[in-house]
């Protein structure tokens, strides 16, 4: 067996002629109740509970110029991980 890339193209329009609004098809979904697209209230609930700190936070933002890996800033940070699936810090558990 071997591998094969293959460029995908898809026309929306070909395929399903008219392309909805998105408004009009977010309220038919209300209208037929069609809950796929929404968020349950627990959902936001907890989401506002874990992101509200952070947007709180006083962070500083570090600009960096388009088409570079990001500012220097960034590296430093992820120099005090070991790695990148456990996400621990360096000293933690051991570590050295």
């Amino acid at each position: 067996m071997s591998v094969v890339s293959k460029p995908l193209f898809f026309d929306y329009e070909a395929e399903f002629e008219v392309i909805p609004d998105a408004y009009q098809t977010l309220l038919y979904d209300v209208m037929i109740g069609d809950q796929t697209l929404f968020v349950r209230a627990d959902e936001v609930e907890e989401a506002w509970r874990l992101y509200d700190p952070l947007l709180q936070e006083d962070i500083e933002v570090h600009p960096y110029p388009a088409g570079t890996w990001g500012p220097a800033e960034t590296n430093e940070e992820l120099a005090l991980w070991t790695d990148e699936w456990t996400m621990r810090r360096r000293n933690e558990k051991g570590d050295s």
